[in-house]
Parts: C-alpha cells; sequence; structure tokens
C-alpha cells in the first residue's frame, strides 16, 4: 500500500511541476515566436509595397527608377525599408523571366537568408544558398 501511494504522490507531483512550467514557460516560448512572425510577416509587407511602387513607376515612366526619389516622388510617404538592397534602373515590364529575377533584398540574405523581392512582385523567403544561385537584376545601361 505505502509503495502505491508513494508512487501516485510522485506522479502527481510530477504533473503538477510540469504543468506550473508549462504555464510559467509557454508564454515566453510563445511571446519570442510571436516576435519572430511579427518581424517576417513585416519584411514581407514591406517587400511587397516596394514591390508595387517599383513596378508603377516602371509603367508610367517605361523605365525603372533611378533611386529612392523616384519612388517618393509618387507617394511622398513612402519610404525603402531599413536593412533592403534594391537593384535601381530596372525596367521591371521589360524584364524576362521577371519571376526568377530578384530586385531586392534584404542585407542578411547572402549570409543568413530572408526575403526576396522579384521583378514579377512575388516575395518569396529564401535561404542563402537559394538565394546564391539566383538572378539578380541588372540595371538598364544608358
Amino acid at each position: 500500500m505505502r509503495f502505491n501511494s508513494t508512487l501516485r504522490f510522485l506522479i502527481e507531483t510530477r504533473t503538477a511541476t510540469f504543468a506550473l512550467l508549462m504555464t510559467v514557460a509557454l508564454p515566453f516560448v510563445l511571446s519570442g515566436c510571436r516576435e519572430a512572425a511579427k518581424a517576417d510577416r513585416k519584411s514581407n509587407v514591406e517587400l511587397n509595397q516596394l514591390g508595387s511602387m517599383y513596378y508603377n513607376f516602371c509603367n508610367l515612366n517605361n523605365q525603372g527608377p533611378a533611386g529612392p526619389d523616384d519612388l517618393t516622388k509618387m507617394e511622398k510617404r513612402f519610404t525603402v525599408p531599413a536593412g533592403v538592397t534594391v537593384i535601381w534602373g530596372v525596367d521591371v515590364t521589360q524584364t524576362p523571366n521577371s519571376d526568377q529575377v530578384v530586385l531586392a533584398y534584404e542585407a542578411d540574405v547572402p549570409q543568413k537568408g530572408g526575403y526576396v523581392l522579384f521583378a514579377n512582385n512575388r516575395v518569396d523567403k529564401v535561404t542563402s544558398e537559394e538565394f546564391a544561385k539566383l538572378k539578380i537584376a541588372k540595371p538598364k545601361k544608358k
């Protein structure tokens, strides 16, 4: 009898300890996941907005924007997202295989992977190995 009650006590104590740990630790673990998801969503949205502005500029001007000032002239509140490398001077409406050509990317992508904007305005998350194999847009020569 004594063995059963001791075993029951240990099981109940472990279960209670596990439940307490999960109650205390889980919010911290999940908050880290939520922060990472927010950062991912923000990068994705910012690159999509950049792609839309870039594409609209090309449609209106029959050439790629020379720099961020060209896009700011279209939309005063627009700024290029911090930490993003953009290839300026590419007319995306005249880019063959635009779904395979990189137009902009997060600065860390070559080393760590991250989000990439393609010339067809699609945003994908890629690894550094995948990025190394992608074709980077070339500005049109004047």
